[in-house]
């Protein structure tokens, strides 16, 4: 009898609606690709109470947990910040395969500073004019940028928290990495293949004149990646 598989797919630092990972599942589907896709949301950008780590982790865990009740193949799918949150999963649960895209494990890095100051600044902008006028607060919330100082904090306590996971993952591991990254270092990846373990497949994707946010942007085709995910999914490990 064949497995049922599911692919759960881990968004990272989202400022508006949309999952980082919608273009793929429309992808999976159009294309008719015998697996299930997941977008769970790790938290409400307008309720800061859903931003800490231990709420992200329970989520996940009892999604993981039903599948598997379920029957399915596990394949987790993590995008910057939501990496070291996958590596964590497989402490706790089989898992059969990983994809870890633009992993972010050091919360600061040269070419990252200025991103982070950037949306520091906005986020303090953005409350001290709340402040003045309630009508202004409640527009911004709609807008999802009232928090953004807030949910920063919490995704570098992610990476904070989870630096150590990727010691846990016991699965092949596919690692996608845009040349141009501004955030993630060549020697993140090797840290990440160092503390992985050494009997599993290994596989590095590199993509010339990609940036961090390279698979969830809107401005370039994407199917090349998504060609290299499915084909790395249906492989028979």
């Amino acid at each position: 009898m064949k497995m049922k598989t599911v692919i759960i797919c881990l968004h990272g630092l989202i400022k508006d609606a949309p999952h980082d990972f919608t273009a793929f599942k429309q992808y999976v589907e159009e294309n008719n690709i015998d697996v299930k896709v997941e977008l769970p949301m790790l938290y409400d950008i307008t309720n800061p109470k859903t931003f800490k780590s231990k709420t992200k982790c329970r989520k996940i865990d009892s999604i993981i947990a039903n599948y598997e009740e379920q029957g399915y193949d596990i394949i987790l799918v993590g995008y910057s910040f939501s990496t070291g949150l996958c590596a964590k999963m497989c402490k706790k649960h089989r898992i059969k395969k990983i994809i870890l895209v633009s992993p972010v494990i050091k919360i600061l890095s040269r070419k990252g500073i200025r991103f982070y100051l950037k949306t520091v600044i906005k986020s303090f902008k953005s409350k001290t004019k709340a402040r003045i006028n309630k009508k202004r607060r409640n527009r911004l919330k709609k807008l999802h940028s009232l928090y953004l100082f807030d949910l920063l904090m919490s995704c570098f306590y992610d990476i904070h928290k989870t630096k150590r996971a990727y010691k846990y993952i016991n699965c092949p591991v596919m690692l996608m990495y845009g040349n141009n990254d501004e955030i993630t270092y060549l020697k993140h990846l090797r840290y990440i293949h160092r503390k992985v373990n050494k009997t599993n497949y290994f596989e590095v994707d590199f993509y010339n004149n990609a940036n961090h946010v390279f698979i969830m942007s809107t401005k370039v085709d994407k199917t090349p990646y998504y060609n290299d995910m499915i084909r790395f999914i249906i492989w028979d490990a």
